[in-house]
Protein backbone atom coordinates (compact mmCIF):
# COMPACT_ATOMS: atom_id res chain seq x y z
CA UNK A 1 0.00 0.00 0.00
CA UNK A 2 2.77 2.45 0.84
CA UNK A 3 4.06 1.95 -2.72
CA UNK A 4 1.26 2.52 -4.18
CA UNK A 5 0.80 5.70 -2.69
CA UNK A 6 3.94 6.63 -3.93
CA UNK A 7 2.59 6.26 -7.11
CA UNK A 8 -0.76 7.93 -6.24
CA UNK A 9 0.98 11.06 -4.83
CA UNK A 10 3.36 10.73 -8.22
CA UNK A 11 0.52 11.16 -10.85
CA UNK A 12 -0.82 13.88 -7.98
CA UNK A 13 2.14 15.79 -8.84
CA UNK A 14 2.16 15.30 -12.47
CA UNK A 15 -1.45 16.87 -12.61
CA UNK A 16 -0.02 20.26 -10.56
CA UNK A 17 2.87 20.38 -13.36
CA UNK A 18 0.55 19.94 -15.76
CA UNK A 19 -1.79 22.76 -15.43
CA UNK A 20 0.98 25.03 -13.86
CA UNK A 21 4.14 24.34 -15.77
CA UNK A 22 3.59 22.74 -18.79
CA UNK A 23 0.47 24.58 -19.66
CA UNK A 24 1.47 28.08 -17.70
CA UNK A 25 -1.98 28.52 -16.04
CA UNK A 26 -2.10 30.92 -13.32
CA UNK A 27 -4.96 30.47 -10.98
CA UNK A 28 -3.68 32.82 -8.52
CA UNK A 29 -3.75 36.15 -8.00
CA UNK A 30 -0.78 38.77 -6.20
CA UNK A 31 -1.45 36.60 -2.85
CA UNK A 32 -0.07 33.26 -3.70
CA UNK A 33 -2.09 31.92 -0.86
CA UNK A 34 -5.03 31.93 -3.12
CA UNK A 35 -4.71 28.22 -4.57
CA UNK A 36 -7.61 26.53 -2.11
CA UNK A 37 -7.08 23.32 -0.41
CA UNK A 38 -10.02 21.99 -2.04
CA UNK A 39 -8.02 21.74 -5.29
CA UNK A 40 -5.23 19.28 -3.48
CA UNK A 41 -8.11 17.15 -2.50
CA UNK A 42 -10.04 17.03 -5.93
CA UNK A 43 -6.42 16.27 -7.57
CA UNK A 44 -5.03 13.56 -5.10
CA UNK A 45 -8.83 11.53 -5.56
CA UNK A 46 -8.51 11.91 -9.65
CA UNK A 47 -4.77 10.64 -9.15
CA UNK A 48 -6.13 7.65 -7.08
CA UNK A 49 -9.20 7.02 -9.24
CA UNK A 50 -6.86 6.95 -12.61
CA UNK A 51 -4.62 4.59 -10.47
CA UNK A 52 -6.56 2.76 -8.10
CA UNK A 53 -9.19 0.70 -10.40
CA UNK A 54 -12.60 -0.15 -8.13
CA UNK A 55 -12.98 2.81 -5.86
CA UNK A 56 -15.38 5.27 -4.30
CA UNK A 57 -14.44 8.99 -3.65
CA UNK A 58 -16.07 11.40 -1.73
CA UNK A 59 -15.41 15.15 -0.92
CA UNK A 60 -16.54 16.93 2.59
CA UNK A 61 -17.62 13.68 4.29
CA UNK A 62 -20.02 14.53 6.89
CA UNK A 63 -19.03 12.69 10.32
CA UNK A 64 -21.03 12.77 13.92
CA UNK A 65 -18.59 12.87 16.23
CA UNK A 66 -20.11 10.36 19.20
CA UNK A 67 -18.20 11.85 22.18
CA UNK A 68 -17.50 15.48 21.58
CA UNK A 69 -16.86 17.00 24.97
CA UNK A 70 -20.70 16.66 26.09
CA UNK A 71 -22.35 16.46 22.67
CA UNK A 72 -22.47 14.95 19.24
CA UNK A 73 -20.65 17.01 16.33
CA UNK A 74 -20.94 17.11 13.10
CA UNK A 75 -17.75 17.45 11.35
CA UNK A 76 -16.62 16.85 7.56
CA UNK A 77 -13.67 14.66 6.24
CA UNK A 78 -11.71 16.79 2.85
CA UNK A 79 -11.50 13.51 1.59
CA UNK A 80 -12.50 10.43 1.28
CA UNK A 81 -11.69 6.83 -0.43
CA UNK A 82 -13.02 3.34 -0.37
CA UNK A 83 -10.55 1.20 -1.95
CA UNK A 84 -12.45 -2.15 -3.07
CA UNK A 85 -9.45 -3.94 -4.57
CA UNK A 86 -6.80 -3.26 -1.88
CA UNK A 87 -9.36 -3.39 0.97
CA UNK A 88 -8.36 0.17 2.02
CA UNK A 89 -10.08 2.99 3.65
CA UNK A 90 -8.32 6.59 3.13
CA UNK A 91 -9.38 9.31 5.41
CA UNK A 92 -7.92 12.77 4.24
CA UNK A 93 -7.22 16.08 5.07
CA UNK A 94 -5.99 19.56 3.35
CA UNK A 95 -4.10 22.23 4.55
CA UNK A 96 -2.40 26.16 2.69
CA UNK A 97 0.64 26.24 4.60
CA UNK A 98 0.54 30.06 4.07
CA UNK A 99 1.11 30.86 7.85
CA UNK A 100 2.55 28.70 10.96
CA UNK A 101 -0.56 28.52 12.05
CA UNK A 102 -1.55 25.86 9.52
CA UNK A 103 0.54 23.27 10.66
CA UNK A 104 -1.37 23.39 13.97
CA UNK A 105 -4.39 23.30 12.05
CA UNK A 106 -3.57 20.42 10.16
CA UNK A 107 -2.09 18.70 13.59
CA UNK A 108 -5.70 19.32 15.22
CA UNK A 109 -7.56 18.00 11.58
CA UNK A 110 -5.26 14.70 12.25
CA UNK A 111 -5.81 14.45 15.66
CA UNK A 112 -9.87 14.26 15.18
CA UNK A 113 -9.51 11.97 12.00
CA UNK A 114 -7.86 9.14 15.42
CA UNK A 115 -10.79 10.51 17.72
CA UNK A 116 -13.16 9.27 14.68
CA UNK A 117 -11.31 6.06 14.44
CA UNK A 118 -11.49 5.33 18.22
CA UNK A 119 -15.09 5.95 18.43
CA UNK A 120 -16.14 4.19 15.24
CA UNK A 121 -13.64 1.36 14.95
CA UNK A 122 -14.00 0.39 18.55
CA UNK A 123 -17.94 1.03 19.39
CA UNK A 124 -19.33 0.73 16.29
CA UNK A 125 -17.25 -1.58 13.44
CA UNK A 126 -19.78 -0.13 11.06
CA UNK A 127 -18.96 3.40 9.31
CA UNK A 128 -21.24 4.95 6.23
CA UNK A 129 -22.74 1.56 5.70
CA UNK A 130 -19.23 -0.25 5.41
CA UNK A 131 -17.69 -3.29 7.75
CA UNK A 132 -14.69 -1.52 9.22
CA UNK A 133 -13.29 -4.70 10.23
CA UNK A 134 -12.80 -5.92 6.60
CA UNK A 135 -10.38 -2.77 5.62
CA UNK A 136 -7.60 -1.71 6.66
CA UNK A 137 -7.22 2.38 7.34
CA UNK A 138 -4.81 5.16 6.70
CA UNK A 139 -5.20 8.71 6.86
CA UNK A 140 -3.36 10.74 4.14
CA UNK A 141 -2.33 14.49 4.83
CA UNK A 142 -1.65 16.97 2.18
CA UNK A 143 -0.38 20.31 2.26
CA UNK A 144 0.84 23.36 -0.04
CA UNK A 145 3.27 26.01 0.91
CA UNK A 146 5.36 28.73 -1.58
CA UNK A 147 8.79 29.91 -0.86
CA UNK A 148 8.97 33.53 0.28
CA UNK A 149 10.93 35.50 1.93
CA UNK A 150 9.18 34.10 5.54
CA UNK A 151 11.73 32.45 7.48
CA UNK A 152 9.93 29.47 8.74
CA UNK A 153 9.00 28.24 5.50
CA UNK A 154 13.10 27.31 4.94
CA UNK A 155 12.37 24.99 7.74
CA UNK A 156 9.33 23.25 6.83
CA UNK A 157 11.25 20.66 4.00
CA UNK A 158 13.81 19.82 6.10
CA UNK A 159 11.72 18.88 8.89
CA UNK A 160 8.85 17.64 6.64
CA UNK A 161 11.44 15.00 5.25
CA UNK A 162 13.96 14.17 8.53
CA UNK A 163 11.41 13.88 10.91
CA UNK A 164 9.43 11.74 9.05
CA UNK A 165 12.24 9.47 8.13
CA UNK A 166 13.14 8.70 11.54
CA UNK A 167 9.08 7.74 12.55
CA UNK A 168 9.36 5.79 9.09
CA UNK A 169 11.74 3.45 10.31
CA UNK A 170 10.29 2.94 13.63
CA UNK A 171 8.86 -0.72 14.58
CA UNK A 172 4.97 -1.25 13.58
CA UNK A 173 5.11 2.00 11.32
CA UNK A 174 4.67 3.11 8.08
CA UNK A 175 4.48 6.22 7.38
CA UNK A 176 5.74 8.17 4.45
CA UNK A 177 5.89 11.79 3.85
CA UNK A 178 7.05 13.18 0.82
CA UNK A 179 7.66 16.70 -0.48
CA UNK A 180 7.96 18.17 -4.49
CA UNK A 181 8.36 21.64 -5.49
CA UNK A 182 6.02 21.35 -9.26
CA UNK A 183 7.23 24.80 -10.41
CA UNK A 184 9.56 27.00 -8.97
CA UNK A 185 9.22 27.81 -5.54
CA UNK A 186 5.91 25.77 -5.40
CA UNK A 187 6.06 23.00 -3.07
CA UNK A 188 3.48 20.03 -2.49
CA UNK A 189 3.41 17.56 0.59
CA UNK A 190 1.94 14.31 1.42
CA UNK A 191 1.75 12.17 3.98
CA UNK A 192 0.67 8.89 4.86
CA UNK A 193 0.12 7.64 8.36
CA UNK A 194 -1.33 3.99 9.11
CA UNK A 195 -4.98 4.56 11.14
CA UNK A 196 -6.10 0.47 11.58
CA UNK A 197 -5.14 -2.67 10.46
CA UNK A 198 -7.76 -5.05 9.97
CA UNK A 199 -5.98 -8.09 10.93
CA UNK A 200 -3.87 -7.18 13.82
CA UNK A 201 -7.10 -6.03 15.06
CA UNK A 202 -9.08 -9.37 14.81
CA UNK A 203 -5.94 -11.07 16.16
CA UNK A 204 -5.69 -8.57 19.25
CA UNK A 205 -9.58 -9.37 19.47
CA UNK A 206 -9.33 -12.64 19.51
CA UNK A 207 -7.14 -12.90 22.18
CA UNK A 208 -9.28 -10.79 24.57
CA UNK A 209 -12.17 -12.66 24.21
CA UNK A 210 -10.17 -16.15 24.58
CA UNK A 211 -8.99 -14.73 27.98
CA UNK A 212 -12.34 -13.94 28.75
CA UNK A 213 -11.34 -10.19 28.81
CA UNK A 214 -13.52 -7.02 27.09
CA UNK A 215 -12.26 -6.14 23.20
CA UNK A 216 -14.44 -2.76 23.19
CA UNK A 217 -10.82 -1.29 24.78
CA UNK A 218 -8.32 1.91 23.11
CA UNK A 219 -5.82 -0.82 23.95
CA UNK A 220 -6.39 -2.73 21.13
CA UNK A 221 -5.60 0.75 18.94
CA UNK A 222 -1.79 1.04 20.40
CA UNK A 223 0.02 0.67 17.02
CA UNK A 224 -1.10 3.83 14.58
CA UNK A 225 -0.36 6.09 17.79
CA UNK A 226 2.58 5.19 18.74
CA UNK A 227 5.03 7.07 16.01
CA UNK A 228 1.95 8.71 14.60
CA UNK A 229 1.57 11.73 12.10
CA UNK A 230 0.25 14.16 14.35
CA UNK A 231 3.88 13.74 16.41
CA UNK A 232 5.56 14.68 13.10
CA UNK A 233 3.81 17.71 12.90
CA UNK A 234 4.67 18.34 16.46
CA UNK A 235 8.38 18.28 15.80
CA UNK A 236 7.84 20.31 12.99
CA UNK A 237 5.96 22.82 14.19
CA UNK A 238 8.43 22.47 17.42
CA UNK A 239 11.73 22.91 15.18
CA UNK A 240 9.96 25.86 13.84
CA UNK A 241 9.29 27.63 17.09
CA UNK A 242 13.25 27.10 17.97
Amino acid sequence: MKKFLQTVFDTYCKKYCFILRENEFKPLNERRGTLHESNQVRFFLNAYEQQGGNVITWTELPVIQLRHRTRAKTAHIDGFIVDLDRKAIIFMEAKRFSREIRIDELKSDMNRLFDIRNEYYIKEEKFKGLDLLAFDAYAVALADLWMDDEKWKEKVFPCWEKKASILENAEASTLLAKEREVIPDYHLLFAVQPLFKAEKYLALRKEHLEKGTEPASLDLLPWADEFGFENCLAEVRLSLSK
